[in-house]
This record gives structure tokens, C-alpha cells and sequence, in this order.
């Protein structure tokens, strides 16, 4: 529940990650209860358990995923000095920016990298040699990775190796696929469309609250929710949010284009409820 135990923050770490709002400090704080001081600002050992389970499946199976669509080239990079090089340059690059703490030196990491490379398969995924490497590599590795935590009284510590190894295969997702240019201009779109959606949810949570879904007019108009968040504000602020969460893809692709004009639609197909 609180994979990052401190509030959203205005610059560096906590901007970008973090467990909750400050509206919501209440519920974190009650959440935290019963946890000794040296917890205070730390995961429990049970989100810890979870981020690192959540970290070795994000690691195997997008890079399996992507390799299978085609944007990560494991096979260049098991058999391709010049793109390796690119690759960890790239990383190396992005962690620098990230401020990221690393274990052990660069040299250790490319270390960690060679040997990754080596267990890539050397052709593309339509290889049935391929195909065969990656369903045998996959498992393997999760097998491996599930040995990775070790604990000790309250805390838990993970193996450096193969604490290394997972970023490796994470920067591929970022490398190949987050950090490319046509993923880039379709997130910068997505984030105009929430943007604009959420606007137009807060305006009209003060000004005309029967265009909200019938739960959220029922939760505007609970007292305990604008007591919880400090103002009448600060509780359409919040309404607005989880108006916009609770749209689908294709919801909230529907209802900009109307909110922008670019599509009239019909008034009897109603797009949220």
C-alpha cells in the first residue's frame, strides 16, 4: 500500500515517485501505525517483497514481450559490440540524470551486461532458436531472482548481483521502447488529454455537478471528504482525479474529442455513468 512511504514532493525523487498526496496524509498516517521509529520513512519488509517481485516480472517478461514485437534487439545485443556499447552508454546516461545510487562501479555492471548478453539468443525472435533460448531463459531467471532477497530481523537486503542484473534488463524497456521518439509523442499526447479532462472535471464539480457520474456527486457531497482534505477545493480537486482514473482508454479518447470539438458525437450515447 505504501511502496514509497513519504508524500508527492515539488523536485527530485519524491516528484516522481511517491506513495501518497498530502490531502491523504490522514489515511497514510493511520496506515503506518503500529511500525517502530527506525520505519518510520522506510517499506515494510512485505513492499519490499513486492517490489522486488513486481521489478523481476517487469524486467522478464516486457523485455520477452518487446523482444517478441520487435523493439528490443537482444539478438544485436548478444552478437553486436557497437550496440551494446550504445545501450549501456544510453543507461548509463539516463541513471547519471536519475541521480541513481549504484552497486559497485560502471565496470561492475558491464560485467553483469556481458554475461546477459551472452545468454541472449543470436537471432530474432522468429527463430525457433529463439523461441526456445527465451522459454528457457525466462524461468530460469525468476527462479534465480526469487533466492535474491535475504532477511535480517526487520529488513530485508537484496543481492547486488542480481540487483544489477534487473535494472540491466529493466534499462532495455526504457532504452528501446519508453525513450523512443513515437512512444515519447504519444505520451506527451496522452498527458494533454488527462490534463484537459481533469480541468474540465473541477470546473465542473463547482459549477454544474450533475455532468459527474452519479458516485462522484454522492462523494462531493459527503462533509467527511472536504473535513478530510482541508477545503471545499482541495475535495473537487480530488473528486476530479478519481473521475478521470476511472475512465477507460477509449472513454477518455471519447469524451476529449468532444470537450475539443473535434467530434460532436450523439447525446444518447453517454460516455461515463
Amino acid at each position: 500500500m505504501t511502496k514509497y512511504p513519504w508524500s508527492r514532493g515539488m523536485a527530485g525523487k519524491h516528484r516522481h515517485k511517491y506513495g501518497y498526496y498530502y490531502p491523504e496524509r490522514q489515511d497514510f498516517t493511520w496506515s503506518r501505525e503500529g511500525l517502530p521509529s527506525t520505519r518510520a520513512d522506510r517499506k515494510t519488509p512485505e513492499a519490499e517483497i513486492m517490489d522486488w517481485a513486481d521489478d523481476v516480472a517487469y524486467a522478464l517478461h516486457d523485455t520477452e514481450d518487446f523482444f517478441q514485437a520487435g523493439f528490443i534487439p537482444l539478438d544485436r545485443l548478444a552478437r553486436d559490440e557497437e550496440e551494446q556499447s550504445r545501450f549501456l552508454d544510453r543507461t548509463f546516461e539516463r541513471w547519471s540524470r536519475e541521480a541513481k545510487v549504484l552497486l559497485g562501479g560502471r565496470e561492475d555492471y558491464e560485467s553483469d551486461a556481458a554475461n546477459l548478453f551472452y545468454e541472449f539468443p543470436t537471432e530474432p525472435w522468429v527463430s525457433a532458436t529463439a523461441r526456445g533460448i527465451m522459454a528457457r531463459l525466462v524461468p530460469i531467471k525468476i527462479n534465480s531472482y526469487v533466492s535474491g532477497l535475504r532477511f535480517d530481523s526487520d529488513s530485508v537486503t537484496e543481492d547486488e548481483h542480481m540487483r544489477r542484473e534487473i535494472d540491466l534488463l529493466k534499462s532495455l524497456t526504457w532504452t528501446y521502447v519508453i525513450e523512443a521518439p513515437a512512444l515519447a509523442a504519444q505520451q506527451a499526447g496522452q498527458r494533454k488529454i488527462i490534463e484537459t479532462l481533469y480541468h474540465y472535471f473541477v470546473e465542473s464539480a463547482a459549477t454544474n455537478v450533475h455532468v459527474l457520474p452519479a458516485w462522484a456527486r454522492s462523494y462531493l457531497g459527503d462533509e467527511t471528504l472536504t473535513n478530510q482534505h482541508g477545503s471545499l477545493d482541495m475535495a473537487r480537486q480530488r473528486v476530479a482525479c478519481d473521475v478521470v482514473a476511472s475512465l477507460s482508454d477509449r472513454q477518455a479518447y471519447a469524451l476529449h474529442a468532444r470537450l475539443t470539438g473535434q467530434e460532436a458525437g450523439s447525446v444518447s450515447a453517454a460516455i461515463i455513468r
